[in-house]
């Protein structure tokens, strides 16, 4: 499917997964994930080359990688999209190194629920916006790309007038998510997957309704009861409580019936819900998706936090504990000597009249301070605004330090030092 070739020297991206190229963002997502890991790659080559094989380059450059995005994604992500309570209850917080952390289960299915996967976690459908922002180095506007022109479309990622994977990545952290609800951009509910010859587009979210009836999935009131053991959905006013918007109401009753309040489709009734406090979703979202996140946690005997020999060393795991979403944009995207990021990266950057100087890296605030608060988003006493990406204070980088072994003097005799610990892979 992929669009708009040039030459041949403008083929879409090839990853793992075909979804890599399905749109710019994630080409650009899964572009510097891979030069990050390659960078790690380089510089435990440079600490360890004379005694590793390139396979153990590559297996703890890997590790390392899945470590630090593991750590990215729950110290970062999910406490704002479920609220520090949920992240709380759920077992989802991430403290400093040298903390206890949950022990491993190895009794919990850790594999991915069927609700998770068919409906719940197709939330974000509901944050894409019609126009994708991009931005110059210096964070100034550049011509945003609609959406509806860029699925399977590999241009942008090379279209350096436009900043390329840099204005595509730029523009994503500067750019205001769409709130969580019922609302859809056009992009995906006519026009997903366009066809400029034919004019033809999909509709996103009568795929997802589809989706889950064809996966045999209980209507949302049973979710909703699952979730809340004291709760019976009966009425259409008992979801009326639960719903944030109330016009909806009478298009649902028309479509499901006055007695169909127990028919409502999961999709439909995850999207319509009021928030829970500091959370950007509902509370059956956050019960699903909390738990699913909690079992990946406890049930993955290779996660992030378990100690050495099979896991990281202490001072490994401090190492990857300092890293933020943030420092992967500094150290991946092009001419970093030229970027100011926010150091929360999936926040608004501060406005600049608002900057003051934080005695914390976001690194350690986000480990020490339950975040965000339950009115908002809000980062108490920390000043979220654009740091230079040299500024290493306040967006640590990555020190392999802790990776480096003994080196063997020419009479063949080990020095004193150890080696760290660390295993050679993080997988079967």
């Amino acid at each position: 499917m992929c669009a708009d070739k040039i030459d041949g020297l403008c083929d879409c991206g090839l990853g793992g997964d075909e979804r890599a190229a399905e749109q710019p963002v994630l080409t650009a997502l899964h572009t510097i994930f891979v030069r990050f890991h390659n960078d790690i790659a380089d510089q435990l080559e440079k600490l360890n080359g004379h005694a590793w094989t390139e396979e153990k380059i590559y297996n703890e450059s890997r590790k390392i990688a899945v470590g630090i995005w593991q750590h990215i994604v729950y110290n970062e992500y999910l406490p704002a999209l479920l609220g520090p309570a949920v992240a709380h209850l759920k077992q989802l917080e991430i403290k400093p190194a040298g903390v206890p952390v949950p022990a491993y289960d190895p009794e919990l299915d850790a594999t991915i629920s069927n609700v998770f996967a068919a409906a719940a976690f197709r939330l974000g459908h509901s944050q894409i916006p019609s126009l994708l922002e991009r931005r110059a180095n210096d964070n100034s506007q550049l011509e945003p790309l609609p959406l509806h022109l860029a699925f399977f479309n590999a241009l942008p990622v090379y279209d350096h007038a436009k900043n390329g994977v840099n204005g595509l990545l730029l523009g994503n952290i500067a750019q205001r998510l769409n709130k969580i609800d019922r609302h859809f951009a056009n992009a995906i509910t006519g026009n997903l997957f366009f066809e400029r010859e034919s004019g033809f587009g999909l509709d996103l979210l009568a795929i997802n309704i589809q989706r889950a009836r064809e996966h045999g999935l209980q209507p949302y009131a049973v979710y909703r009861e699952l979730c809340s053991p004291n709760e019976t959905i009966t009425s259409w006013e008992d979801l009326a409580k639960l719903f944030s918007d109330k016009s909806v109401f009478d298009k649902l009753i028309k479509i499901y019936g006055k007695d169909g309040f127990r028919d409502v489709d999961p999709f439909v009734g995850f999207m319509s819900e009021e928030h829970v406090p500091g959370g950007r979703v509902g509370h059956t979202l956050a019960c699903l998706i909390g738990e699913q996140f909690r079992r990946f946690r406890l049930g993955d005997r290779f996660w992030y936090e378990t100690a050495s020999p099979a896991g990281f060393t202490e001072e490994q795991l401090k190492a990857i504990k300092s890293m933020t979403m943030s420092r992967v944009l500094c150290d991946t995207l092009d001419n970093p000597e030229e970027l100011s990021i926010q150091p929360y990266a999936f926040m608004m950057a501060d406005p600049h009249e608002t900057k003051f100087y934080n005695e914390k890296p976001w690194a350690q605030y986000s480990m020490e301070v339950d975040f965000p608060t339950a009115d908002g988003l809000k980062l108490p006493k920390f000043s979220n605004h654009r740091v230079s990406c040299s500024d290493t204070t306040q967006i640590p980088d990555l020190n392999l330090d802790a990776w480096k072994i003994n080196v063997i003097d020419p009479s063949g005799t080990p020095s004193a030092d150890k080696e760290s610990g660390s295993s050679s892979s993080g997988s079967d």
